[in-house]
């Protein structure tokens, strides 16, 4: 990932926004506004066990505990597997996995700026926005709703 769309991520994501992404070098990344953040499994709460040894993730909501005898605490989560291993993937309540695997653009609004801002995504990248999925703006004389103004595009 260039460090062109990094700066610019990080310049134009709302607050409550977030993408996950893969760098080239395999490792994973956290972009928020004014912030990038490596994700290390040495580092608590960044990278939690996952399933079989040897696999982590990400708990986007929820935690770890939920088990057979808590179904109700639902998590949300970007599963990391190691390459050419296999795994069972279970579900307790709703488990989401939402992943770019081509080139999107995706129109959050933003209501620190009181508008809505077309957010790039490459593969390889996730984004988790937290904002008011109610949110609408007026925008040329039209409503948008932000939260569901995602669109594909070609190429980079």
């Amino acid at each position: 990932m260039s460090h062109q769309l990094i700066d610019n991520l990080q310049r134009i994501l709302p607050v409550g926004a977030s993408i996950l992404v893969t760098d080239s070098d395999g490792s994973l990344l956290t972009i928020r506004r004014h912030c990038v953040q490596p994700l290390d499994p040495e580092r608590d709460n960044d990278l939690l066990p996952f399933i079989d040894q040897g696999h982590v993730a990400r708990y986007l909501i929820g935690s770890a505990a939920t088990s057979d005898h808590n179904p109700t605490n639902a998590t949300y989560k970007l599963g990391v597997v190691a390459a050419h291993r296999g795994f069972t993937p279970h579900a307790y309540g709703a488990e989401h996995f939402v992943f770019s695997t081509g080139y999107a653009a995706c129109g959050l609004y933003d209501a620190e700026r009181d508008d809505i801002v077309t957010v790039p995504l490459t593969p390889g990248m996730m984004l988790q926005y937290s904002g008011d999925d109610t949110a609408y703006v007026q925008q040329s004389g039209r409503q948008a709703s932000a939260a569901v103004d995602c669109q594909h595009r070609d190429g980079p």
